[in-house]
């Protein structure tokens, strides 16, 4: 099982004549959000074994808020040119695919659109509204890194600023896939076919637990 934690980084100066986009620096707002979603995250007692941001001054600067908040030494920070040249899926994906296998978790900090699209790959195309700040894990059922996208990855943690609806509706969508996508391929070994009123079944009940374990983790 590997695990990929994906920042976005907080909001940051607004560009300005004269001022390079890389070189743009989080703002009071950035580092007020950089500090909430650290702290959110810091409750789930989680250290990924490797941290990579994004070469970007925002980037790495949530990355460093992140990293005190935990106790990570920020040295230990890896700096990645591409997740800012290139931000694509792609970027992402090479870089997780050469990360060695003796190690169980990545954090990656860095921008739109490689974020989501990278989430994208891993999640059977969930489509999300990344915000600025936001923090979305992702458990692969993968034994090594280079087979990472052989294997459809599931959400183990989400927190978003703003609207804890919006959060709830992102996980329900996405458990009852999952949840049906699992139960169909046990039932396919058992059975090859599958009628329609047993699909049916089968979508009600991912649904109906989807619906109970969102409900159980809000309550936390």
């Amino acid at each position: 099982m590997k695990t990929i934690i994906l920042v976005r980084h907080a909001t940051a100066t607004e560009r300005t004549a004269g001022l390079p986009d890389f070189e743009r620096t989080l703002n009071k707002k950035g580092l007020k959000e950089s500090r909430k979603m650290s702290k959110q995250f810091s409750f789930y007692n989680i250290v990924p074994d490797i941290w990579i941001s994004s070469s970007a001054p925002r980037a790495l600067e949530t990355a460093t808020v992140f990293a005190d908040r935990i106790k990570y030494p920020r040295q230990d920070i890896l700096q990645e040119e591409s997740l800012y040249q290139d931000n694509s899926s792609t970027a992402y994906l090479n870089l997780s695919q050469s990360l060695p296998n003796n190690k169980s978790s990545v954090v990656y900090f860095g921008h739109e659109p490689g974020i989501s699209d990278f989430a994208a790959v891993l999640l059977n195309n969930l489509k999300l509204d990344f915000p600025k700040a936001g923090v979305l894990g992702i458990k692969m059922a993968s034994e090594s890194w280079e087979s990472l996208t052989d294997a459809e990855g599931f959400i183990s943690l989400i927190e978003f600023p703003g609207s804890g609806n919006e959060l709830s509706k992102i996980l329900k969508t996405h458990l009852t896939h999952y949840l049906f996508e699992e139960n169909e391929k046990i039932i396919t070994s058992l059975t090859p076919k599958i009628d329609k009123k047993l699909k049916r079944l089968l979508k009600d009940c991912s649904t109906r637990i989807a619906k109970s374990l969102v409900k159980s983790h809000t309550k936390k």
